[in-house]
């Protein structure tokens, strides 16, 4: 294992997720938009939504969590959704959810992104904010409210 970690490991990895994969719903997005989809050089994207919520070190996405989505573009009009919320079949996305995906596959990337077309949009690189119910935040107001039951 030493001298092959990857080797040795793949296997079971496989073993191991493939099934759990093979029971998570999949729908295949579609757009007409230019440019479509992107891809990169790391092109299956694991994103949970809710993620953001929980305590760092839960955060990661995981097959374990029911509101995991799992995309890869297989074609600038279409892309792989693999969830848990039954979203199923072919499904037209509008502009804001391409490029939803698409900034998401930018920041996924390690060295190169890949457009179909010589365009980029503006969004693809904007970071976000932070929700206001994120876990930090909410760390924050307990704090907050520990700090004005003490003073009262």
């Amino acid at each position: 294992m030493v001298e092959d970690p990857v080797g040795t490991m793949l296997l079971p990895m496989i073993e191991a997720d493939a099934p759990l994969l093979a029971n998570l719903d999949m729908a295949i997005l579609c757009t007409e938009s230019k440019p479509g989809f992107i891809t990169s050089d790391r092109p299956c994207v694991w994103f949970d939504p809710e993620g953001y919520k929980r305590p760092p070190i839960y955060r990661g996405p995981a097959l374990m969590y029911e509101t995991i989505e799992i995309t890869l573009p297989i074609s600038p009009r279409q892309c792989i959704l693999l969830n848990r919320q039954g979203v199923t079949g072919y499904i037209d996305i509008d502009d804001r959810a391409v490029d939803e995906l698409n900034r998401m596959q930018r920041f996924q990337a390690s060295e190169y992104y890949v457009v179909n077309q010589d365009s980029v949009k503006d969004y693809w690189f904007e970071m976000g904010e932070e929700p206001d119910n994120s876990w930090e935040k909410q760390q924050e107001r307990n704090e907050a409210n520990k700090s004005v039951n003490t003073d009262s």
